[in-house]
């Protein structure tokens, strides 16, 4: 009397193999067979599923998984292998999963057993024999949107309960003079008229790497936020500014700890944020860490080696700062799809300026733009503070248009989804991309003589302005000024009119309106 297992060699499952349970056992006895894994399943799923090829024998499936703490649970699935002769969905719904032992789970889990309490029915003889199958484990996650808590924004306090760089106290902005500043700034409003601008001036007298507390006052500490909570702010800057920015948190009443650093060398606005989690939190001035309850938002820690900063002034933009019980999804920076004549498929692709603890994107395709199902999912990269890019290729068969959308999934479930964009291939443009926000682009090449070449996107159509100025702020050349579609545009710019030096180049369209510097080197 035996339990085999081993991958099915039938036929009619062997493209690709199922995992094939073989039994014979007298029915007097009771037998569980055990099949061992290891399997780390990302976030918070609200359900496991398997597929099980059923014979009629009256099986009972359980789970058994470990969560972040090490502590053993199980769930058994309220749904008997009666069937006979077809595949079905056995599945486990985590409110139902119990202690092995004790403890309260926390996610996230590894699936470590799965168990079958091998049925009796159809007997042959005194003995149960059969034989079943068992493929694909599903986890399922449920929707769940991210609405987060506003804890700042300059756009509608201004810079009300900030110091001044050099108002936090002796021996906390080392490396910088005491021209350095904050103050309201209206030139690149993240949502909203303005946003906190920093100004930080580097004191070439000394030789000493930069250690500048950003903060607030002690009275003016932002939140009572819960261990495990996400917050982030959202950062502007022009490129690598040589910095790194630190999260600094008051933990109850231990004191100020600070999170990992973040190197500020992006482009424009991201969102740069850390979960409370006491593994990535390190002392800071006082022996703080982070506590159960009660942990208050103080300021930043900027740091930079002498060498990156050494004569520089270095200018970074601060707004809206946010706090959630989940990770907020960072977002999007475009999103469209192109015909592949080559594969005869759609490639979609997306970007993204950043990623903060970003499990997978899950792409979903409609007919009506109502009803979506996944048709495949892409592993993040987890977290990078550089732009990241994805790609998808779906085979739509026979379809002649369709309708897609992608969600952007966090470690913890938060989630964020594109708008709907539409798919005809029966009138494909050459290149058709949907941008989901304006961007202006530094000019390429930087210097040039004479020709540079200026890119940008358009979220919505509208009516554009491209122009340049001197630096009088008189204006030069108008390159632009007409209704233009949404995408993503290019334009060169001769300047052999004009004599070297620096110039701006602004674009306007609708009410977005960016400002970029470039220089003619004749």
């Amino acid at each position: 009397d035996n339990v085999f297992f081993g991958l099915s060699s039938d036929t009619v499952f062997s493209a690709p193999n199922a995992y094939r349970v073989f039994y014979s056992f007298p029915i007097a006895d009771a037998v569980t067979a055990q099949l061992k894994t290891n399997l780390p399943i990302a976030s918070r799923p609200d359900s496991i599923f398997l597929k099980v090829y059923g014979n009629g024998g009256g099986h009972t499936l359980k789970v058994l998984f470990t969560d972040k703490n090490g502590e053993q649970f199980y769930i058994i699935s309220p749904t008997i292998v009666n069937w006979n002769g077809s595949w079905q969905n056995v599945g486990f719904k985590m409110v139902n999963a119990k202690p092995v032992t004790s403890g309260t789970l926390d996610y996230p889990i590894t699936l470590n057993e799965i168990q079958v309490l091998l049925g009796k029915n159809n007997p042959i003889g005194n003995k149960s024999i059969g034989t079943l199958f068992i493929d694909d484990i599903n986890v399922h996650y449920p929707n769940r949107t991210v609405a987060p808590q506003v804890l700042f924004d300059f756009n509608a306090s201004g810079i009300t309960g900030w110091l001044q760089p050099y108002g936090v106290g002796s021996g906390q902005t080392v490396g910088i003079t005491t021209l350095s500043k904050l103050e309201y700034s209206t030139e690149h409003p993240y949502e909203g008229s303005g946003c906190g601008k920093w100004t930080f001036i580097d004191n070439a007298a000394l030789s000493t790497n930069w250690n500048i507390r950003v903060s607030r006052t002690t009275s003016a500490e932002l939140a009572d936020m819960l261990r495990g909570s996400y917050i982030g702010a959202w950062v502007w800057a022009d490129g690598k500014l040589g910095i790194t920015m630190r999260t600094v948190i008051r933990g109850g009443a231990t004191g100020l700890c600070q999170g990992p650093a973040f190197p500020v060398n992006h482009i424009g606005w991201k969102l740069i944020g850390v979960r409370l989690d006491e593994n990535q939190f390190t002392t800071y001035i006082t022996s703080g860490k982070i506590v159960d309850t009660g942990n208050k938002f103080n300021g930043f820690h900027v740091e930079a080696n002498n060498a990156d900063v050494n004569g520089k002034t270095v200018i970074l933009f601060v707004d809206k700062m946010v706090t959630s019980a989940l990770t907020v999804p960072s977002g999007f920076l475009d999103f469209g799809a192109i015909w592949d004549s080559i594969g005869n498929q759609v490639k979609i692709s997306w970007g993204v300026n950043s990623e903060i603890s970003i499990n997978r994107y899950a792409i979903e395709r409609s007919s009506d733009g109502s009803s979506f199902a996944e048709v495949g999912s892409v592993t993040a990269k987890g977290n990078t503070d550089t732009t990241a890019r994805y790609s998808f290729y779906d085979n739509i068969g026979n379809l002649a248009s369709s309708k897609y959308r992608i969600r952007q999934i966090t470690n913890d479930g938060g989630q964020e989804t594109t708008p709907i964009i539409n798919f005809n291939l029966t009138n494909v443009p050459g290149e058709y991309f949907s941008p989901l926000s304006f961007d202006l682009q530094q000019n390429f090449p930087n210097p040039f003589n004479p020709i540079t070449t200026i890119q940008f996107q358009i979220a919505s159509p509208a009516h554009t302005q491209l122009k340049v100025y001197d630096i009088l702020g008189r204006e030069i050349s108008t390159i632009l000024n007409q209704d233009i579609t949404a995408g993503v545009h290019k334009i060169n710019w001769d300047s052999s009119k004009v004599a070297s030096g620096i110039y701006f180049y602004r674009l306007t369209s609708g009410t977005f309106t960016d400002t970029k510097k470039m220089i003619v080197a004749k």
